[in-house]
């Protein structure tokens, strides 16, 4: 097994030879007086552990953005700096199903509206056979933050398990190595994993007994960064580097679906039968809103369920129905329950590994309602984009006016993706499933290229910083996502 040592000495400013110049940056945010990457550790999870694909493998590890950060200082300097815990493993191990290895991208028919994420094949993670004490990469997928500073926690994770010699903190790992630079990449999973699991878990969550499909209130996130980044910079000599937040809903995972997709070429039989099947919800609507006791107020009214092309004001016609837990526990007078059905409103979304079974021959035709944790609300999408908002408000804030603090705003390049405005050497770079992605099939992380515009970030604070001109990384020259077509 290849093992990575390392051996700079001295600081990069020093090796360089060059004259310490402040980069630019943000209002607010002073910046480094002296970056050292001799010794340089991560603290992170899923976006910094090379997690791609849906799995963990050795091909996804090897451009992770902090490896390929640390193969350009290889290429000045000959010298190996960074270590990870390596998956001996072509496929790897899939996070949603322990059965298979890594997907990729599967067009079984020409006019497949939405791939399929198909298993590459089976496979096994196996234990790291290396030494924690050469370890640099303390990146675990499906890291959340408060687990971070708790080994009781962590234990629960797979992906630490496969490597023995850990016995404290990650912190504690990484103070008692002394590192010259940190790079701190917590906060995407906590809000990531909400969103996965379709916002079924708690806004509010207590910390002490928190769940991985609940989202962190803002207070508990912030007295978790600012006792890890306080410990860093009080029982070491290290700079820090937080890398930001990203808005998940960027990702293609999360979905808006038109109403054609239902239709299936403007099927009037399916239309007619999917909206009868619903009339017995539709009349206890009915009595609801217009009967029972004399109605209720228009603000309070429920919308049938209508698949026709005009409906009643205020109703969506043709969209999926979904079972929302956000709506009201109604009662008629009878005792009669009110199911919790309705139709989706524009701009919500489904999630992806749900889109290629939207059609009528499916489970999830359009008589079947599609679950809480199968779509996001509007409500639940302003949760997820108000957290991501907040927790970069937050990593600002602690960095501002400490000058062993930068914070790296990756957000950025996928909000450049998302609006088809990233561009690296004449070619544009989206965050869908084109072939010039920077998502990977999995739908939700950085694939290859991606990752390659991250690792470009900490390039440039470096040059900028150093006066250096270490070579940035081109996507361009990185294989994009594997895709399998069947005609």
């Amino acid at each position: 097994m290849k093992k990575r040592k390392l051996l700079f000495l001295l600081p990069l400013f020093v090796l360089l030879g060059c004259e310490y110049k402040p980069t630019s940056g943000e209002e607010g945010v002073s910046k480094m007086e002296e970056v050292d990457f001799s010794q340089f550790y991560v603290i992170g999870g899923t976006y910094s552990s090379g997690f791609m694909d849906g799995a963990l493998y050795n091909g996804g590890q090897q451009y992770s953005f902090p490896n390929l950060f640390s193969e350009r200082l290889n290429e000045i300097y000959g010298q190996e700096t960074f270590v990870q815990a390596e998956v001996e493993s072509e496929l790897g191990l899939n996070q949603e199903d322990p059965s298979i290895g890594k997907f990729l991208i599967d067009y079984p028919e020409l006019n497949t509206l939405y791939p399929y994420r198909s298993a590459k094949g089976s496979a096994e993670l196996s234990d790291w056979e290396g030494s924690n004490t050469e370890l640099n990469d303390y990146s675990f997928p499906f890291l959340n933050i408060y687990e971070v500073d708790d080994p009781s926690l962590l234990a629960n994770n797979r992906y630490y398990n496969r490597i023995s010699g850990l016995s404290g903190s990650l912190v504690d790992e990484v103070i008692q190595k002394q590192p010259t630079a940190v790079i701190l990449d917590l906060g995407m999973d906590d809000i990531l994993q909400y969103a996965l699991n379709g916002a079924s878990g708690s806004e509010f969550p207590n910390l002490g007994t928190i769940a991985k499909e609940d989202i962190i209130q803002v207070s508990d996130y912030r007295s978790e960064m600012e006792t890890i980044v306080n410990r860093l910079l009080n029982e070491t000599n290290a700079n820090v580097f937080i890398m930001d937040t990203v808005d998940p809903l960027r990702a293609p995972f999360f979905n808006t679906i038109g109403w054609t997709l239902e239709l299936e070429i403007y099927n009037r039989d399916y239309i007619f039968n999917a909206t009868d099947f619903w009339e017995d919800f539709n009349f206890l609507v009915y009595q609801f809103n217009f009967v029972d006791e004399g109605g209720v107020p228009a603000s309070q009214r429920r919308p049938r369920i209508n698949f026709d092309q005009d409906g009643f004001p205020g109703e969506t016609s043709r969209a999926r129905v979904i079972f929302d837990e956000e709506l009201n526990s109604d009662t008629l007078s009878d005792g009669t329950v009110l199911p919790k059905y309705r139709q989706l409103l524009d701009g919500e979304f489904v999630l992806y590994d749900n889109l290629p079974n939207l059609n009528i021959d499916s489970p999830l035709s359009a008589t079947v309602a599609l679950a809480d944790n199968q779509a996001l609300t509007l409500k639940e999408m302003a949760v997820i984009r108000e957290r991501s908002i907040s927790f970069n408000e937050v990593i600002h804030n602690i960095a501002s006016g400490n000058n062993r603090i930068n914070v790296i705003k990756r957000s950025e390049i996928v909000q450049k993706g998302f609006i088809e405005a990233l561009f690296y050497d004449g070619v544009s770079y989206t965050a869908d499933f084109s072939i010039y992605s920077i998502f990977s099939s999995d739908g939700y992380t950085l694939n290859k290229r991606g990752n390659a515009f991250v690792a470009n970030e900490l390039i440039k604070l470096l040059n900028d910083s150093t006066s250096s001109n270490i070579k940035l990384m081109n996507p361009n020259l990185l294989e994009g996502n594997e895709i399998k077509t069947s005609f």
